[in-house]
């Protein structure tokens, strides 16, 4: 994944051909698609070390 986002302006975006802002468009899709899936595994991830904290915290305290 590349860290390097910036907004492109209007002008900006008239120097660039229409297969090159394809390509940035498709590129911005996929990194929201992989930040939502990291996303969903780490909702995921927290909800099991939350059921897993509730259990030990009822056993010790009741």
């Amino acid at each position: 994944m590349n860290n390097d986002y910036h907004m492109i302006r209007l002008e900006e975006a008239k120097k660039y051909q229409k297969a090159q802002l394809l390509e940035m468009y498709n590129d911005a899709v996929e990194t929201i698609w992989e930040l939502q899936r990291i996303k969903q595994e780490l909702k995921e991830e927290i909800d099991l070390w939350q059921k897993a904290y509730e259990e030990v915290s009822n056993k010790l305290y009741g």
